[in-house]
């Protein structure tokens, strides 16, 4: 390690002021950026002219910012830490080529194929991005991923596909599959009532119904790449927005696309198919479940089947009218049986 202050600012040298003690996020990410070219020297407490204004008084101690580092990126990135004094400077950090060149693609935010569509953007040079912008160079800057998605999915095509990525390169595969039209025509007439583009999470739920028929909050979760409790809130919207019907409750709760738009697509029978094999189904749970146990209840036809109160009390009535089970006792006692052979 040289112990004399770079002249100037370039590949391998970063300056960082630190009068208004730089934040851990912008820390990291200058970090990063060095990390993922060459390496380098990350001198902290040095303005961009080259002038030395030293350490945040609150950052008495830089040991501290090897374990930052390793804990703050992935794969951990392995750093020197010096403090220098040279006209009230210290130099916080440096990193050396050999630290980074087994990993040429550490992110900083633990950017991987599990979070890829929810964490936030942040270029790796922020200074140059803006600068690009402002030039006319660049259009925007934000989630191209979140573009990329939306671009396919909006037609009906499949998600872009990123199974390949790895340390050393991204991959990324994009479908030539026709276009549905009329998966289209329902994104864009709702987009066109909400006055909003459709959100990917909202996105990805509609294609998978198109495809899978039925979903449920955790398998959205896991395509979306959030919580169970996020999925289903955003299910529950498309619920109330009428384009998907739920179906059963509680942790059992899942979802179809809804009558208007199989309507729409010219697909009424897929519905009926759909619904019709869930009820066909419940029916054979309850009537097995009677044949095992002798005896079933509402709250035990609302256990097995994950129904409402209400439905499974139809479904016990409907079996009962079929002559299917014989109805025993009232109220809160009222139990049901199989006839007798």
């Amino acid at each position: 390690m040289t112990s004399l202050l770079p002249t100037q600012e370039s590949l391998t040298v970063e300056f960082k002021s630190d009068r208004k003690k730089l934040s851990d996020r912008d820390l990291i990410e200058a970090i990063t950026c060095l990390a993922n070219t060459e390496g380098g020297e990350l001198w902290l407490g040095v303005e961009d002219d080259g002038t030395p204004t030293g350490l945040h008084s609150d950052r008495s101690q830089v040991n501290y910012l090897v374990g930052l580092v390793a804990g703050r990126t992935a794969p951990p990135l392995s750093v020197q830490v010096e403090t220098v004094t040279l006209d009230r400077i210290s130099r916080a950090s440096r990193f050396g080529q050999t630290d980074v060149s087994a990993e040429p693609f550490a992110e900083s935010l633990f950017l991987t194929l599990a979070n890829l569509l929810t964490t936030e953007p942040r270029p790796r040079n922020p200074c140059l991005a803006d600068a690009m912008k402002r030039i006319g160079i660049v259009e925007r800057s934000g989630r191209g991923i979140d573009s990329i998605y939306r671009g396919l999915l909006r037609f009906g095509r499949p998600a872009p596909d990123y199974s390949d990525t790895s340390n050393t390169g991204v991959v990324l595969r994009l479908a030539t599959a026709e276009a549905d039209l009329e998966f289209l025509r329902l994104v864009v007439q709702e987009e066109n009532r909400q006055r909003k583009p459709l959100p990917i999470d909202s996105l990805i739920a509609l294609a998978t119904l198109r495809d899978a028929k039925r979903l449920s909050a955790n398998e959205l979760a896991t395509l979306i790449q959030r919580t169970p409790a996020q999925a289903r809130k955003t299910l529950e919207v498309l619920n109330e927005l009428g384009l998907i019907q739920a179906h059963g409750a509680n942790r059992s709760r899942n979802y179809t696309l809804a009558p208007s738009v199989y309507q729409a697509t010219g697909n009424q029978a897929e519905y009926t198919r759909q619904v019709g094999f869930s009820n066909l189904q419940n029916e054979q749970l309850v009537l097995n479940y009677a044949a095992q146990h002798g005896q079933i209840k509402r709250s035990d036809v609302m256990e097995l089947c994950r129904l409402t109160k209400d439905r499974a009390s139809r479904l016990l009535q409907k079996l009962r009218d079929q002559g299917q089970l014989v109805q025993h006792g009232r109220l809160r006692a009222t139990f049901y049986t199989l006839p007798p052979d």
